[in-house]
């Protein structure tokens, strides 16, 4: 079965695709374990209220708890910077996740595939236009 991304991933890219992954866990851990501090309950319980919520949906509920639980405005402001750092590598979180890989132009590296794969409307307009 020719593969795309079975052609191009070695055991580097593959490590690094999950140390990104386990990144996040680990962040979206620490936000449920936050929470359940918060509201005195079991992580347990936190998880599985948010186990449907996404690492950003899980981001903005413990921002938004924290003023309703008091928390000094220097504090929030810490913790947004924190969380900041995930927040802007989502993107890249979510292209490894839903992403088949090609390898890129530039020597040694590798892209989604969909990058430069127009979809036919789009090269239709662009005809049209050109």
């Amino acid at each position: 079965m020719g593969n795309v991304q079975n052609d191009v991933l070695t055991e580097r890219h593959l490590a690094a695709f999950g140390a990104i992954l386990q990144c996040f866990a680990s962040y979206e851990l620490t936000i449920e374990r936050a929470i359940a501090g918060l509201l005195h309950t079991d992580t347990s319980n936190i998880a599985i209220l948010m186990r449907q919520l996404d690492f950003t949906a899980k981001r903005l509920a413990f921002l938004d708890l924290l003023p309703e639980r008091s928390i000094p405005g220097d504090r929030w402001e810490r913790i947004f910077a924190h969380l900041s750092v995930p927040s802007s590598h989502v993107g890249l979180r979510n292209h490894i996740a839903h992403s088949t890989w090609k390898a890129s132009p530039e020597p040694k590296s590798i892209q989604p595939d969909w990058i430069l794969r127009w979809v036919l409307g789009i090269v239709t307009c662009l005809t049209e236009i050109g």
